[in-house]
């Protein structure tokens, strides 16, 4: 060790110990290794008292103290509120983390209420088809965007019978989902899914001051599978238990699919799509079920879904209606649309059958007038 280098260890000395300095810059100024840098400066301080050394961003009294009091003041503060509170009083970022720990020394924490354990009995449908369970999980596990994955679970079976990825999870993606798994086996007789808007219309009970039917809230997917002979049923809100069967499934899809499948984030959407498929078939096929002991495919049957008597394009779509004005046309999301001059609906109430991909098809008292390609919002 060089005499300047030993003068330079005894000038960082105190700043070190006062943990203004860490050991890494003092290593890469001596050029040596840390753990040489580490002995050196521990044989210097031998012989002396260290001093408590006090953390550089340690609060002042006076924003602990604003804490204690406000919690005293208004025990009903959690320590999120808390947090926000202190932060815009004292102009500077004070985490909940903070506020927690602040109030555990002082012994000011809520009593946390415990959680009554419920003892649960296990349930499966009788038949495939009676109970089919619907859900989605979200991640940005492709290219940093947020992908969702929405499932369609036979509760008797554990058979996957519907599975799709997409960008949002829409009324449209969720419906048209439905729609497919109608279109490929027939309705089945009861659909349970959580309590999402465009599920669940009104979350609350009905006001007093409310004279309106039920029926007049019913949300378009409700409607639609009423229209398809499927009951629509929400679980209880804030107890996903209900569904417990495919969020276990969500949990088995990250284990496995997120492993073995998207090692490449970058992956181009048809590919991952085609791996989804793969890999839903494999599951359905060869995955033996721990509770049923038997792989989903041995236990579903499609014979127990009923076929379907009615136009599917008129069913699973989202309903509105408009008046025609005298140039034969209507509005929809900013776009005009124009009924053939056959068909003069001036001034009559129609009702609009709006598939979003594709179509509106447009009727009058119940009886079909056109069908018109749904423009973009780019069209004039």
């Amino acid at each position: 060790m060089t005499l300047g280098q030993l003068a330079d260890l005894q000038n960082f000395a105190p700043y070190y110990r006062a943990g203004k300095m860490d050991i890494d810059f003092i290593a890469t100024h001596l050029a040596m290794t840390k753990r040489h840098a580490r002995r050196l400066l521990n044989d210097y301080f031998k012989g002396q008292a260290r001093p408590a050394r006090i953390a550089w961003n340690r609060l002042d009294n006076e924003v602990r103290q604003f804490i204690v009091d406000k919690k005293k003041d208004r025990p009903k503060l959690n320590c999120q509120w808390l947090a926000e509170l202190t932060s815009d009083r004292f102009a500077c970022p004070i985490s909940r983390s903070t506020v927690y720990r602040i109030l555990k020394d002082e012994g000011l924490l809520s009593p946390q209420v415990k959680l009554e354990r419920k003892v649960r009995s296990r349930f499966e449908a009788e038949n495939p088809g009676d109970l089919i369970q619907m859900d989605t999980t979200w991640g940005y596990w492709w290219k940093g965007q947020r992908l969702c994955l929405t499932v369609l679970l036979d509760d008797y079976s554990r058979y996957i019978i519907a599975a799709r990825f997409s960008l949002s999870d829409s009324a449209w993606h969720n419906m048209k989902l439905i729609r497919d798994t109608v279109d490929k086996y027939g309705s089945f007789k009861l659909l349970y899914t959580d309590n999402a808007s465009f599920f669940k219309a009104i979350r609350h009970d009905k006001s007093m001051h409310q004279n309106h039917e039920k029926s007049e809230y019913e949300s378009e997917i409700t409607r639609a599978c009423r229209e398809a002979g499927i009951t629509h049923i929400c679980h209880k809100p804030y107890q996903p238990q209900g569904k417990g069967k495919v969020e276990r499934f969500f949990r088995f899809f990250q284990e496995r699919f997120l492993e073995d499948y998207m090692n490449d984030t970058n992956l181009p959407f048809y590919v991952l799509e085609k791996r989804l498929r793969e890999w839903i078939n494999w599951y359905n096929k060869k995955h033996v079920n721990r509770i049923t002991g038997c792989v989903p495919k041995e236990r579903f049957n499609s014979e127990k879904f009923t076929p379907l008597n009615g136009s599917l394009d008129d069913i699973f779509s989202f309903r509105e209606t408009r008046k025609i004005d005298k140039c034969n046309s209507f509005s929809y999301q900013g776009q005009l649309y124009i009924i053939p001059k056959e068909k003069c609906m001036v001034a009559m109430r129609v009702q609009l059958n709006i598939i979003p991909d594709r179509s509106i098809r447009v009727f009058h008292d119940n009886e079909f007038v056109c069908e018109l390609p749904i423009k973009s919002l780019q069209e004039n």
